[in-house]
This record gives C-alpha cells, structure tokens and sequence, in this order.
C-alpha cells in the first residue's frame, strides 16, 4: 500500500522530469534540411564530360546518356 500512495505521490513529479528533459532533447535535436528534388537532364549535351557530374544520380557519363537515350 506504501508503494501505490508514493508511485502516486511522485508520479506527477517523475512525469514532469521526464517531460522537462524531452523537450530539452528535442530543442538540442538538428532541424533536418529539406531535400532537394533531383533535377534530370534532357540533352545529351547535358551530359558531356562534366556535366554529368552535376546530376548525383547518375555515377558515369554513360550512365547519364542512357537516360537521355531512353527519354
């Protein structure tokens, strides 16, 4: 019965710590930065040497081409 009659005393207190600290995680936590959409080429020119580099998502010039290839 003493153990109930102290959870309840120090329930609203434990709580309150608890909750103090989650915010305090939360405020330390870095915002995250938006993505940037992918942006596609539509030329092959676009993809000659360096240009393809300008597109992360592809990992050699040939690679770049033969998506334009496939537009």
């Amino acid at each position: 019965m003493a153990v109930i009659v102290a959870v309840a005393a120090l329930g609203g207190s434990i709580g309150d710590l608890f909750d103090s600290n989650g915010r305090k995680l939360a405020a330390s936590r870095p915002r995250s930065v938006p993505a940037t959409p992918l942006v596609f080429p539509t030329t092959l020119e676009e993809c000659a040497d360096p240009g393809w580099r300008s597109y992360p998502q592809f990992e050699s010039e040939e690679e770049c081409e033969e998506y334009v290839e496939r537009l």
